[in-house]
C-alpha cells in the first residue's frame, strides 16, 4: 500500500468527530429539561403549568424557528382563570425559551 492511501489516523478522527457533532445538533432538544419549559411561562404570569407534547427534533414544524432545540405544547391558567394553549421554543445550550401565543 502507498502512503496516503486507505483510512489513516486523522481521516478516522475527522469522520467520527463529524458523526458526533451532527448527532449532537439534532439530538439537542433530549438536553432540554421540563423545568426549563414551564419556568418562562411562570415568569409570564401563568400558573397551573402543564406540558401536552413535545417536540424534540424538527422544532420548527411545532412553530418554533429552525434554531430552536425543542418545542413545548403547554396548557396554564391566565390571570382571569381561564385555561390557555402556548408553545414554548427553548434552545439550547445558548439561546433562551420564548412564549409564544397560538
Amino acid at each position: 500500500m502507498r502512503r496516503g492511501e486507505g483510512l489513516t489516523l486523522f481521516k478516522l478522527i475527522y469522520n467520527v468527530l463529524i458523526v458526533v457533532v451532527s448527532v449532537f445538533i439534532l439530538f439537542r432538544g433530549f438536553m432540554v429539561d421540563d423545568e426549563d419549559l414551564r419556568q418562562p411561562v411562570r415568569t409570564a404570569g401563568y400558573t397551573d403549568v402543564g406540558i401536552i407534547d413535545k417536540t424534540r427534533v424538527f422544532s420548527w414544524t411545532a412553530g418554533c424557528d429552525s434554531g430552536e432545540a425543542v418545542a413545548a405544547d403547554i396548557k396554564a391558567k391566565n390571570a382571569k382563570g381561564e385555561v390557555v394553549d402556548l408553545i414554548v421554543c427553548r434552545g439550547w445550550p445558548f439561546k433562551g425559551a420564548t412564549v409564544r401565543y397560538p
